[in-house]
């Protein structure tokens, strides 16, 4: 129903609609502000404003730096369950508060390609049902207390974690593990995490920082590396409750586990009630880990991602790091500090934004974790800017690699990161979790402890030969997110050479080439010609090719349900569509009216008179989504460069369906036709924008001027969910004048006092 309604046209046209003014800056503002220009000018101090000081210069002088000390850390009790899991207990009675955290060894870098996302679909699906508790018994019992229980997972494994008042323990020690030993993952709750995680990817092609980090990772990491397999619409649509259950059968196991208990509890008491907890928990063998070839590089890896709406460009350049338990990770920590950690004092932001008046921000990071992790500075600039940013940010990694940083950038490296430790781990909760991160990073308890003593007796030597050693900025990667018709004339007189990709086309070069190939595949002519057929008969049992060719307008009316972003809507519906380009919706909502339209000049949207024009990358989507509207799409086997192929027909509830598939020649605007091989009715369209799937229903034909009419539609993708059942609907029954046309802003009223004003 998408070609009637156009749902994320609603969402995205309602959201800009209803924003007054400048559009608000995302959440990460200070990483990706609207304005990436020139620094801000700097302003004098009023006149004065220092002369109360001027008598006392030791109060605008800095403090002498502490002596270092070590952190006080609780006593840890170690001990293993008969089945084998090891638990860890740290007593801190200050606040009636308690955590578990259990960690199982079912990490991300564990996955297979094909099923890319399911260590996290198995962790989001932990809660959403057990043998004995339904997603709502859960939520209940966990909310009752106050506490929290949440799962996720990363690339080393899956986390599960209780918090709650100490005198609730026991709520702990019946919810943690029920949802990891007896999780049912139901069918009922499968579709709604699924279409949360389609969503979430789909934020990735629209923020152009998550953009060019998924590109970084596969150029970093390779076809051949789990890490370099990006999570797609097509993995997680392929993630069966069966998956979940083997993954779970397989990883979840006693042994290879750590449950880390922190805060107000008794370790001598616990121990029993542990294993009356967790004692139905068999023991098991998980599989031993993949192991992958480390990538490298020769030289500068360039991919351009072409994104033409972008008047900035990010830019993330990197190479492989290292791992937390290396010898000189803490002397890497020490010189990124300075290099790009350290904020507004590290040098790739005094020269990139403060003396290269590029940008606004400009960072380095090591991602270290039990295995080697990547390296990557980032930054953004406006695209004119964007080779001579992307040299200071070079020529940056080269000077410290070369030099290493001074005696006083290391002192002050030295003074924030030790000082900073202990208010960082202040909380008990954040100090378990450091304890449970290095045991698991293959440190120990002294590494936390003694981090402000380690790195304060580190020397510049050390220092700098870790520099000289974990960067290579002439070996890596680079990844820029931009206007390829701006960057490619400067990266070509540059002399750079680079990849150019475009921003909807898969992030793997794999999926891309086997994209090309599909393309030059010879079609067999039998299945084209068994397409054409099959299209011909659904083109007569719609009403015959004269009486659709002839229709001009079509109207409907009806009512129906919108789900998105979490929350349900009954809507009212009127909508309008003027072949073959022009269309208008009229959505009623209990916060008002919402209008959108599209046109092949424009298109806007918004709520009375308060409208806002959408931007150029969703009026070009919206009308390329024209092409595939319900009743006009079975024109289209008949225009010129439309290849039409049958594929293997599908069954689904007891009704067969004769499946064919039509597209550009250059392989755009791939749709897939669900025919009832009984009536020949369209039952469904299938394909992905942005990289997601979408999926068109339709039922309830009933004739209209000779045509035959689905009165009930239903459209499902990662923007959410629409039903409808339409009372009304009519073609040809002409439309009214100036109804795509958008309406006049209303002028200010004066303000009180100017003329004509009393």
């Amino acid at each position: 129903m998408r070609t009637l309604i156009g749902l994320p046209a609603i969402l995205a046209l309602a959201a800009a609609a209803c924003t007054e003014g400048a559009v608000a800056p995302p959440a990460d503002a200070a990483l990706t502000p609207a304005d990436a220009g020139a620094a801000p000018e700097a302003r004098p101090a009023p006149p004065g404003l220092d002369e109360p000081w001027a008598s006392q210069p030791e109060l605008i002088q800095a403090p002498a730096r502490a002596e270092p000390k070590a952190l006080q850390v609780p006593p840890l009790e170690r001990f293993a369950l008969p089945n084998g899991l090891q638990v860890r207990v740290m007593r801190e009675a200050s606040l009636p508060l308690v955590q578990l955290s259990l960690w199982l060894p079912a990490g991300t870098d564990q996955e297979t390609r094909e099923l890319r996302s399911l260590a996290q679909f198995t962790a989001r699906m932990l809660t959403q049902g057990t043998q004995a508790r339904s997603a709502e018994k859960i939520a209940e019992t966990i909310d009752r207390v106050g506490g929290k229980l949440e799962a996720s997972a990363d690339e080393d494994g899956t986390r599960v974690t209780c918090q709650a008042l100490s005198k609730e323990l026991g709520t702990c020690l019946e919810l943690l593990p029920d949802v990891v030993l007896r999780a049912t993952f139901p069918e009922s709750e499968l579709g709604r995490v699924r279409d949360e995680m389609l969503a979430a990817l789909k934020q990735v092609r629209d923020v152009p920082q998550k953009l060019a980090m998924e590109h970084f990772a596969n150029l970093l990491w390779g076809e051949d590396h789990v890490r370099g397999w990006p999570e797609t619409a097509k993995t997680i649509g392929a993630i069966a409750r069966k998956d979940l259950l083997a993954w779970h059968a397989a990883r979840f196991q006693p042994r290879g586990s750590i449950l880390f208990v922190a805060g107000d509890v008794d370790p001598g008491a616990l121990k029993p009630l542990l294993e009356k907890a967790f004692g139905g928990w068999p023991q098991g063998s998980v599989p031993p880990p993949e192991v992958y070839p480390a990538p490298s590089f020769k030289g500068l890896s360039i991919r351009l991602i072409d994104k033409p709406d972008q008047e900035q460009t990010q830019i993330v350049v990197g190479h492989l790091g290292l791992a937390a338990a290396d010898q000189d990770f803490l002397a890497t920590t020490l010189f990124n500090y300075t290099l790009g950690a350290g904020a507004f004092s590290s040098r790739l932001m005094k020269v990139v934004r403060s003396e290269g008046g590029k940008t606004y921000h400009a960072s380095s990071h090591f991602d270290a974790g039990r295995e080697r992790g990547p390296f990557w500075a980032y930054t953004f600039t406006k695209n004119a800017q964007v080779v001579a940013t992307l040299g200071l940010v070079l020529g940056e990694l080269d000077k410290m690699r070369r030099a290493g940083p001074t005696p006083a950038e290391l002192e002050d490296a030295k003074s924030n990161l030790a000082g900073n430790h202990p208010l960082r781990l202040e909380s008990p909760f954040a100090l378990a979790d450091a304890l449970l991160g290095a045991e698991l990073e293959g440190l120990d308890d002294a590494y936390v402890r003694e981090f402000p003593l380690r790195v304060s007796a580190l020397s510049l030597d050390e220092v700098k030969a870790a520099a000289a050693r974990r960067l290579d900025p002439e070996n890596a990667v680079v990844v820029l997110v931009g206007k390829a018709e701006e960057l490619e004339p400067l990266l070509k007189a540059a002399g750079y050479t680079w990849e150019k990709v475009g921003y909807l086309e898969p992030t793997s070069a794999r999926e891309r080439a086997a994209a090309r190939a599909d393309l030059a595949t010879p079609l067999d002519p039998a299945k084209v010609e068994a397409g054409r057929k099959l299209l011909d008969e659904a083109l007569a049992a719609k009403g015959g090719l004269d009486k659709l060719r002839a229709v001009k307008d079509i109207q409907l009316k009806g009512a129906g349900k919108l789900s998105a972003q979490g929350q349900t809507f009954d809507v009212q519906v009127s909508g309008y569509f003027g072949v073959p380009d022009k269309k208008r919706l009229d959505l009623g909502l209990p916060m008002g009216t919402i209008t959108t339209v599209v046109t092949p000049q424009a298109a806007w949207g918004g709520m009375g008179a308060m409208t806002k024009d959408a931007p150029p990358e969703l009026v070009a989507k919206e009308q390329a989504q024209m092409w595939r509207h319900k009743d006009l799409v079975l024109l289209r086997h008949l225009e010129p460069g439309v290849v039409v192929v049958a594929r293997d027909p599908a069954e689904e509830g007891g009704v067969r369906y004769d499946v064919v598939e039509l597209r550009k020649a250059d392989g755009s605007l791939r749709t897939t036709l669900w025919l009832d091989a009984r009536t020949r009715m369209l039952a469904r369209l299938v394909y992905e924008q942005d990289g997601e799937q979408s999926v068109e229903s339709y039922s309830d034909y009933r004739p209209v001027a000779g045509l035959q009419m689905a009165f009930a539609q239903r459209q499902s993708g990662p923007s959410g969910q629409v039903e409808l059942t339409l009372s009304e609907i009519k073609v040809n029954a002409g439309l009214p004048a100036g109804l795509f046309d958008r309406p006049k802003t209303p002028e200010p009223a004066p303000a009180p006092g100017a003329p004509g004003q009393p």
